[in-house]
Order: structure tokens, then C-alpha cells, then sequence
């Protein structure tokens, strides 16, 4: 008789509310404010920083940010493999979970191909 697998999931989220909902987005709150990120030359998105009024770093909006950086750069032409880019907008969570980032993305010129 081996080690036996324990299904933790279903206390995942009890866990991740007791120990970080106090820094979980509020419903149907927009928060303003700007992401700093990069798509580096190995194909890997990277977080430089963010900020945004009133919002701290937790699970919730970690995973979010991730999905959006991720969208955004899956989306770039293919033959784009290095940038830096800074989003400026608003990030909304939704009762249901869900979550939109309104805004803007530009890159910053920082060389890349033409050094």
C-alpha cells in the first residue's frame, strides 16, 4: 500500500479566501491604472510592474493579469518575439468571476532586433 493521492481542490479556494480575501477585487469595481509588461526574446511574458488605485496583488488578480498579458501577446504577429508594452486603462472583476481590462496597450520602443 503506497501513497495515496489526496484530491485538494476542493479546499483550494476556502483556503486562498481565508488566507488572501482581503485583498481579493471588489465586485463590480473599476480600478485605473497601468501594467508594465514584456514578451521576452525566449517567448515568455514577464510582469515589470503594475499599479492600480486601490488594488492590491492577490490570486484573483494575478491569474487575470496573466490571462491578459497572455491574450495579448499570443495575439502579436508571428514574427514579433521581443517587446516591452504598457497597458493604461481600467480592470473590472464581476460578480460571476469574470473580469475585463479596458484600455490601451502600447509599446515602448527599447531596440530589440535593431541594437
Amino acid at each position: 500500500m503506497g501513497l495515496q493521492h489526496v484530491d485538494t481542490s476542493p479546499y483550494k479556494a476556502i483556503v486562498q479566501a481565508q488566507t488572501f480575501g482581503h485583498l481579493a477585487p471588489k465586485p463590480q469595481t473599476e480600478y485605473k491604472g497601468f501594467i508594465l509588461f514584456t514578451l521576452t526574446c525566449f517567448g515568455e511574458t514577464c510582469i515589470i510592474e503594475f499599479i492600480f488605485d486601490g488594488l492590491e496583488a492577490s490570486p484573483w488578480f494575478n491569474t487575470d493579469i496573466i490571462e491578459y498579458i497572455g491574450d495579448y501577446t499570443d495575439a502579436l504577429p508571428d514574427d514579433k518575439d521581443f517587446g516591452v508594452y504598457r497597458f493604461e486603462g481600467a480592470y473590472k472583476k464581476f460578480k460571476n468571476g469574470n473580469h475585463k481590462f479596458k484600455g490601451k496597450v502600447t509599446e515602448i520602443p527599447c531596440g530589440g532586433k535593431n541594437i
